[in-house]
């Protein structure tokens, strides 16, 4: 009977064991990833699912436009479910060594404003909060912190040290989807890493947009954006994001390229890589070299220049 089991009972196992030992947000990715490969392999039994099958399965979700990572998270939840199979259900499968291949992604590129850009960004930022638009903040903390998009929203007044002027990072506000209920709903959780957890600078600036910000009778234990008791989502941020970027000309950068430009401006002022690691929240040091210790353009068309200078003494002549 057991070596007749398939892949949709599987899952059901699955995720009646594992639901009690990961995030919500875990389980929803989950259940994101099986109702896309429910059609595929559903009623195929487990114990014939092998190397030939796994290429094939990987060559129609590349066929049906997944891209790299997405289909690689897939193959890899299948391959969790028949190790679950094999050691929780005592089920014999075939090796999981698939040795799968995947298309070459195109190199990641980072985006992030220049020096001059984020002084505009506080500047301006910094007068729409004077003036009551605080939907602004969660972008002056991220450019000033280097905090994620979730981290700022989960971000409570209690985590703020004034006398020492430093923040701490608890918490993450995460934005799942439910394919089951077909709707998005938001989890107040963990950093994403242990690293997560972490201390940042509160800058001057920062401190004072902050105390300008806070209610005398604010509470604790509110979250900073919105000073309210629940957090706010993260589409009400990146719309308002959005609105400031186009009201005062600024580069069409996504949220998260606040991050970014945090951690670069550390970088291009000689702050030692393992510094920025620990205050981005990175779980590897090697994943912040990889994003932000290279040349920038603007580097490079010097180096370029430097370079090719006597070329300048000849331009007259041609």
């Amino acid at each position: 009977m057991e070596n007749e089991l398939n892949f949709d009972r599987l899952y059901k196992l699955f995720r009646e064991e594992r639901s009690a030992e990961v995030k919500p947000s875990t389980s929803a990715l989950h259940a994101m990833h099986w109702k896309k490969l429910a059609p595929k392999i559903g009623a195929n039994n487990i114990s014939s699912f092998g190397q030939a099958e796994a290429r094939l399965l990987l060559s129609e979700l590349l066929a049906d436009g997944l891209g790299p990572k997405t289909a690689k998270d897939r193959m890899a939840f299948i391959k969790q479910m028949l190790l679950f199979a094999s050691t929780a259900l005592g089920i014999s499968v075939k090796p999981l060594q698939w040795r799968l291949k995947y298309p070459e992604r195109e190199p990641r590129k980072i985006k992030s404003f220049t020096e001059s850009e984020m002084v505009r960004i506080v500047k301006y930022g910094t007068t729409e909060i004077e003036a009551g638009r605080l939907t602004i903040l969660p972008m002056l903390i991220s450019i000033l912190t280097g905090m994620r998009i979730g981290e700022t929203l989960g971000l409570k007044w209690c985590d703020i040290d004034w006398t020492h002027n430093v923040i701490s990072v608890h918490r993450n506000v995460v934005k799942s989807y439910d394919p089951e209920k077909g709707s998005d709903f938001f989890i107040v959780g963990t950093p994403k890493t242990k690293q997560g957890y972490r201390d940042i600078p509160l800058l001057p600036s920062l401190r004072k947009i902050l105390r300008a910000t806070a209610d005398k009778s604010f509470n604790n234990d509110y979250y900073v954006v919105g000073n309210s008791p629940k957090p706010k989502a993260h589409n009400t941020v990146r719309e308002a994001y959005s609105r400031f970027l186009k009201k005062h000309n600024l580069p069409d950068i996504n949220f998260h390229g606040l991050r970014h430009t945090y951690a670069t401006l550390l970088v291009e002022n000689g702050v030692d890589i393992k510094t920025v690691s620990e205050l981005l929240g990175h779980s590897q040091v090697a994943f912040t070299m990889d994003l932000y210790v290279h040349p920038s353009i603007s580097m490079k068309k010097k180096a370029a220049n430097r370079a090719f200078r006597k070329l300048k003494t000849t331009e007259s002549t041609i």
